[in-house]
């Protein structure tokens, strides 16, 4: 952008001298044309830049909003599941996309160590769902038809 702003200035510096000339430049309402062109481009892409910024500023604060949303049915599940500090960890690490061995790293376990826990978080998770199935308004007999 900055070179087209440059680019539109030198052809105006070269049209006004020409255009007020006495004799006539066949150049200069070509220049003058290609530099209005110039200028109206770098206008275009500033506008759409400022609002290319205030749309992603909009998105970052939405996703901030998203992130706090999630973050906090993340620890009432969490509280409702009972898991401990290093369980809790140990999901939200998972969440974020990170494997066993990662997650060893990060927390200086052992992969079986991080194995075990991601078992009593399932079991943990799976005693709490179970007592709920009953509530399920679709039986097992009725998805296999």
């Amino acid at each position: 952008m900055a070179l087209q702003a440059v680019a539109a200035l030198f052809f105006l510096g070269e049209t006004f001298p020409e255009a007020r000339s006495s004799r006539y430049e066949p150049s200069w309402p070509t220049e003058t044309v290609v530099a209005t062109a110039l200028l109206v481009g770098f206008a275009l892409a500033a506008r759409d830049i400022r609002s290319l910024l205030r749309r992603s500023s909009d998105q970052a604060s939405a996703l901030a909003i998203v992130r706090a949303t999630f973050s906090h049915l993340l620890i009432r599940q969490f509280d409702l599941w009972r898991l401990t500090p290093a369980e809790r960890d140990i999901a939200r690490l998972s969440l974020e996309g990170l494997d066993v061995e990662e997650i060893g790293k990060i927390r200086s376990a052992a992969t079986g160590t991080i194995r075990a826990q991601f078992a009593s978080i399932f079991l943990t998770e799976l005693v709490g769902t179970s007592v709920q199935a009953p509530q399920n308004p679709i039986s097992r007999t009725e998805t296999h038809l």
